[in-house]
């Protein structure tokens, strides 16, 4: 997280023109409640961030977005990072650093069925489309997060033949999955 949040941002703002300089420092002492990073297998979601249990639904009432049915964000309530056990210290690495995105306010930019299979346009290097690299754009929603105390999420756009492929790419998905575990169990 250090690694992937730290560094030099071009963020281009009249109130900012210099590069901004972020060095991600980890606290171990009580000034802040703590973020709970768990790890335990998964059937069929993937890693994600979420709220405690009486948190979780009133997201999507604040926002109107389905992306924070499971997580209500609030800079005070930011979430846990639930994970599943990844095998390569590199996809942890990664993984780790986009949830840590959800963490600091910022939505998903990928092609999920919240976003109805859609990416955000021209975010395909961005840390919260394809866990690559944070892009000054990811710092400002960030910024913009913790001033407004409202979770940011990229624009999404309809397209109804792209959901109802998506539809069927996770059907088939979750067969698969489905078929997997029972020969498993046999």
């Amino acid at each position: 997280i250090k690694r992937h949040w730290s560094g030099k941002y071009e963020l281009g703002s009249p109130e900012n023109p210099d590069p901004v300089n972020i060095t991600v420092v980890i606290h171990t002492e009580l000034k802040r409640r703590h973020i709970s990073v768990r790890v335990h297998p998964m059937l069929f979601m993937p890693a994600h961030v979420i709220s405690p249990i009486y948190r979780r639904i009133w997201g999507i009432f604040r926002t109107g977005q389905i992306e924070s049915l499971g997580l209500n964000w609030s800079p005070q309530h930011p979430g846990a990072i639930i994970m599943p056990p990844y095998g390569q210290a590199s996809l942890i690495e990664n993984v780790a650093a986009h949830e840590m995105g959800h963490i600091l306010g910022i939505g998903d930019a990928y092609g999920a069925i919240y976003r109805f299979y859609c990416a955000a346009p021209g975010t395909q290097a961005y840390m919260m489309h394809s866990n690559r690299q944070v892009q000054p754009e990811e710092i400002r929603m960030m910024l913009l997060a913790h001033t407004s105390g409202r979770m940011q999420f990229f624009p999404k756009t309809w397209d109804t033949r792209r959901f109802m492929h998506g539809l069927r790419q996770e059907a088939k998905r979750m067969e698969q999955r489905i078929r997997q575990l029972l020969r498993r169990k046999r």
